[in-house]
């Protein structure tokens, strides 16, 4: 059961529990037929995108730093290579090898593993995120991907999509250890 599916089983068990659940004063009426209307916590939470499939991820962060990082994991002919990057300054373009801290190529396991980690962390579902949080601080990211075939992009200045931390994390720690 992913994070999404326990989430939202845990509030529509919630809502059965109060007042809004059971129909109470903040459930839609219809005037109609007097009968109560109201969608559930469940209903709401879109499908999770299962990932099949990848040819790119690619995820460049800036910091208030004048430091740049990105992350890049391209499919090859046998399996996966993952890349780090890093800068001081702004470049315009981290994804370069004169930027390259480390890399790892791996076979089909070390493709499966960032198939694994990327719907552990719903990275699929960052598609479209464009966000921003009222902080001045400077961070942000930007989230360019070829997933089962489709085009994704996301943004965001000071916010990030739900598993953006853990999943680069996770790939940091494939990186620098070679540990898959």
């Amino acid at each position: 059961m992913t994070i999404k599916e326990i989430l939202a089983t845990a509030i529509a068990i919630f809502q059965l529990l109060t007042a809004e659940g059971c129909a109470g004063i903040n459930a839609p009426i219809n005037t109609e037929t007097s009968e109560t209307t109201s969608t559930t916590a469940a209903e709401e939470v879109t499908a999770v995108t299962r990932i099949t499939d990848f040819e790119s991820i690619v995820i460049e962060e800036n910091t208030t730093a004048p430091e740049e990082r990105g992350y890049e994991i391209l499919r090859t002919e046998s399996g996966v290579r993952l890349s780090y990057y890093a800068f001081e300054g702004f470049p315009d373009n981290i994804i370069s090898d004169e930027y390259l801290e480390y890399r790892v190529e791996g076979g089909s396991d070390l493709y499966e593993k960032i198939i694994s980690l990327a719907n552990e962390y719903g990275v699929a579902d960052w598609n479209g995120f464009n966000e921003s949080s009222d902080m001045l601080d400077g961070g942000g990211f930007t989230f360019r991907a070829v997933i089962n075939g489709e085009k994704m992009r996301a943004y965001g200045s000071n916010a990030y999509p739900q598993g953006f931390f853990d999943f680069k994390r996770a790939i940091h720690e494939i990186l620098k250890n070679g540990n898959w």
